[in-house]
């Protein structure tokens, strides 16, 4: 038996529905430094040069100690820390909303005086599963954007810890050139 086509249209239409998003299309910016200037210091400096860690970048023993030490003790890096794993959370649960809910309940009760003609025994079982559908890209869209948040503040973090390690640095080294008398 064939469905009348108002109904197969019907039927289409709300299987098309979930594919439509009404976000904006993400369009990246440009770029706010020349391209030659990112392209000749991507060819001079190597890719190796981006992953060196301060430990191979300074050589100096006691310097390590205090970055070392700076890095343990500092409250602005544990902030930092703190707020990644907030944001993790977060979109943990904003990428939970996009599940299967479940729910289940159970109770079980006994009266009586022990004696077999007036006991009572009662149990009760109860389930309850939930599904939001997503029709417009709503909760693709709100897990989306506390991933990026996450990310950004995973990346803000870093750069918490490379401006510590760099300071650190800076005054060590200026308190090494003022001990020499230069």
């Amino acid at each position: 038996m064939s469905l009348p086509f108002p109904l197969r249209a019907a039927a289409a239409l709300l299987l098309a529905l979930p594919a439509c998003s009404l976000a904006p299309a993400h369009v990246r910016p440009e770029a706010p430094v020349p391209p030659l200037v990112t392209e000749a210091g991507a060819e001079d400096l190597g890719e190796a040069q981006y992953r060196t860690g301060w430990r191979e970048f300074f050589k100096d023993p006691r310097l390590h100690e205090l970055i070392a030490l700076s890095l343990e003790q500092n409250r602005d890096l544990r902030l930092a820390a703190l707020a990644v794993a907030e944001a993790r959370a977060r979109y943990g649960l904003q990428r939970a909303e996009r599940l299967l809910l479940l729910n289940a309940e159970g109770s079980g009760a006994y009266s009586g005086k022990f004696q077999p003609p007036s006991e009572t025994e009662n149990y009760e079982a109860a389930g309850k599963a939930s599904f939001d559908l997503d029709l417009f890209g709503r909760l693709k869209n709100l897990s989306e954007s506390a991933r990026q948040t996450y990310l950004a503040t995973r990346e803000a973090q870093k750069a918490v810890k490379i401006g510590l390690v760099a300071e650190v640095a800076r005054d060590y080294l200026a308190e090494r050139l003022a001990a020499e008398g230069l």
